[in-house]
């Protein structure tokens, strides 16, 4: 079970792109963070995102960089598995996640508008 790592959440990779913000360089940054993991869910969102969403089609390419943890469950449900299997925190921006996050004890980081990402 890690504990300096994080694991990216569809919103906050496409969120990246469209704010051109690196997000590995940016997690580093934060040394809780450690390294970023992506929740398989995540990757499928991606997949079925970037047929039509431009900004989700070049972050599953940068996705390519990332280590993958396996989630059985899809959407929210599986980054909410990868995160208790794994004791890694979350990076999203979606405060439906954050919410269910916290009340599981999950500790969660989110990226503002000028590309940081901080402790929620």
């Amino acid at each position: 079970m890690q504990t300096n790592c994080a694991l990216a959440d569809t919103n906050v990779l496409i969120y990246s792109v469209q704010k051109k913000v690196n997000l590995k360089m940016e997690v580093s940054r934060l040394p809780e963070l450690g390294k970023v993991f992506l929740p398989s869910s995540v990757f499928s969102e991606l997949e079925g995102l970037a047929r039509t969403n431009r900004d989700a089609n070049i972050a599953m390419k940068l996705c390519a960089g990332f280590d993958m943890v396996k989630a059985t469950k899809n959407g929210d449900d599986g980054v909410i598995e990868a995160a208790i299997s794994t004791g890694c925190s979350i990076i999203t921006n979606d405060n439906d996640l954050i919410n269910r996050a916290k009340t599981l004890g999950i500790r969660t980081f989110s990226m503002r508008s000028s590309g940081l990402i901080e402790a929620i």
